[in-house]
């Protein structure tokens, strides 16, 4: 994956992302003074490389979902994979064949979800990156430089359908990391990756991203922002029991 080119795309889609507290809010403003003029690259540990005038943001990309989880990986991970091959095996034989320039193709997913798991994941692979932040200050762009370096983390939660709970007021809610008191006492002390981006699926064909400033306070001003946290929470049970596509191909395609 590309992930300065995911990262900048639902950057610019957004315009900005959705953010709590003040403290928050100035750090994101900041952020995004920052990258209006930046030069960003593709890297490794971390991945993503933006350098202002005045300072580099190091940004390590992960994924995680809130299915089962395997040595294998993931129960969705892998029935991703399984229906990508499915349908790259369909287009495939469609382009030799010529047959048709409509191509449609159905298929079922199995996954089941769960807060649980949602959890596990999100904590094993929040740990896992972080405890590679000195090595991340290793990447030459980082460690030759003499501007202040901050670091952080863009988290995708790639679950095949949004994660969505029933919240105080009886509503769907998107689920945030920092919506459940385990994950907040979990990410509280880990200051040293300060700036997380979280991007989920919105519900509506479309993504969100959402930001949180890591600082000792934030906890306590969530709090007061009123900003829903729980202690325990059920996922709403609703899978994708059928899901397709349909792809047009022009036939000066089909013939090369």
């Amino acid at each position: 994956m590309d992930e300065v080119k995911r990262f900048l795309e639902l950057l610019n889609s957004e315009q900005t992302a959705t953010t709590f507290g003040e403290v928050s809010i100035r750090n994101l403003e900041s952020f995004f003074e920052n990258i209006s003029k930046a030069s960003v690259i593709q890297s490794d540990r971390p991945d993503i490389i933006i350098e202002s005038d005045t300072v580099i943001y190091g940004l390590e990309y992960f994924t995680f979902d809130s299915s089962a989880s395997s040595k294998k990986g993931t129960s969705m991970r892998i029935e991703r994979a399984k229906v990508q091959r499915e349908y790259d095996a369909v287009i495939d034989k469609a382009m030799k064949n010529g047959e048709s320039e409509t191509i449609s193709h159905r298929t079922t997913y199995q996954s089941s979800r769960s807060i649980e798991d949602y959890v596990e994941n999100y904590i094993r692979n929040y740990q896992a990156h972080y405890i590679k932040k000195e090595t991340y200050l290793e990447n030459e762009h980082l460690k030759e430089t003499k501007k202040p370096v901050e670091l952080g983390f863009v988290i995708e939660n790639t679950s095949i359908l949004p994660d969505i709970i029933y919240g105080g007021d009886k509503k769907p809610n998107i689920l945030l990391p920092f919506n459940l008191s385990v994950l907040q006492q979990f990410m509280k002390d880990k200051e040293h990756i300060p700036h997380v981006f979280y991007i989920t699926h919105n519900g509506n064909n479309g993504y969100s991203i959402y930001y949180f400033h890591i600082y000792k306070e934030l906890l306590n001003d969530l709090k007061n922002l009123d900003f829903p946290i729980y202690d325990e929470l059920n996922l709403i049970d609703w899978q994708a029991h059928s899901m397709g596509f349909t792809i047009f191909i022009p036939k000066s395609d089909m013939e090369k």
